[in-house]
Formats: C-alpha cells, structure tokens, sequence
C-alpha cells in the first residue's frame, strides 16, 4: 500500500516536471479520449515486454496528433522519450537518414550531443548496444517504407524490457512483418 503511494507521488511529480518537455498539440479535438483510451490498452503501460504499436489511416484524419497526445500522456514514465516527426520525408536522403538515427541516440541517451556515426550500418549497431537496456518511448511519424523502420527501430530486441515504440503510417500491410499492433479508425 505504501510502496503504491510513493509510486502515485512520484509519477505526480515526474509527470510536473516534465510538463515542459511536451509536444505541442492542440488536443481538443472531437473523440480525443476515446482514442487515447482505445491506444492505451494497446500499449499496456505495465507490461514488461517490448511493444510496437502502429496508428494508420489516410493521410489527414490525425494519426500525428494522437500519437503526440499519447506521448504527452505517457512519456514520463519512461527513461527516455524521443519523437521523430517525418520520417518519410527526412529518410529521402542518405543524410536524412544518418540524421534520423542521431537524433535517435540523441535523444535517448543522457549527456551525449552530436554523436558520431559514420554510417547506416554502424548506427544501427550503436542503437542495438544503446538502447537495448532502456525503457524508452518512441514515436515515428510518417512512416512508409519498410526501410525507414529497419534503420532506426528494426526488432524488438534492439530496446529494453517495456519499451513502447508507436508508428504512425498510411499502410497498414506496411509493418506486418515486424509484429506490430495495429489501431486504425481515428476521426473516422
């Protein structure tokens, strides 16, 4: 009982402080709680194994917008929290796709700036040493090619126990390979 309530203060808290790391969202949208509820229960919040989650649906119905309400939602319980927005868009170009991977690392990783990777192969080498014992939330906006997913998030066992990455996409059948819970209908 009294491990429980330290565990309610200190999520209180966490979830204070980092109010100022939020992403910027208008999340007053018609149906918002519904789908945040409905996206939850994908993600079991409490479950020590490793989740992908993938939003999808046409281009314009508010996949981004949900994925960044979840993140605001549930990024505080996490190590780290990293959202990487446009991810179609930014991987066109092999600098792009270096960028995303840093940016990754970054992000991920307390007390590194500008890390090094010289390429695709060696970043994600990296991730899988980094990342492979961190809890960490990560979010992939855009996603539409099975590449963009391999470079930066490829398996599961690349993250630690309790991870959640959530993938936003166009194409459902995109990422049946890689054992992703699917959730669609948003604003529809």
């Amino acid at each position: 009982m009294r491990h429980c309530l330290f565990k309610e203060i200190i999520n209180v808290i966490l979830k204070e402080l980092n109010s100022k790391l939020s992403l910027h969202v208008n999340n007053n949208m018609v149906g918002m709680n519904y789908h945040l509820e409905k996206l939850k229960s994908l993600i079991e919040i409490d479950s020590n194994d490793v989740r992908m989650i993938r939003i999808y649906g046409l281009g314009g119905i508010g996949k981004t917008i949900i994925s960044k309400v979840v993140y605001n939602n549930i990024f505080y319980l996490f190590e780290s929290g990293i959202f990487l927005g446009d991810v179609s868009e930014r991987f066109r170009h092999y600098e792009g796709q270096l960028k995303l991977q840093k940016e990754l690392l970054n992000g991920v990783i307390k007390g590194t700036k500008n890390m090094e990777i010289n390429s695709l192969v060696e970043g994600i080498n990296v991730i899988q040493q980094r990342l492979c014992s961190k809890k960490v939330l990560l979010i992939l906006d855009d996603v539409n090619n099975l590449e963009q997913l391999i470079f930066v998030a490829g398996k599961l066992g690349w993250f630690g126990p309790s991870s959640r990455i959530i993938i936003t996409t166009r194409d459902q059948r995109l990422l049946k390979e890689h054992k992703v819970c699917g959730y669609r209908g948003l604003l529809a």
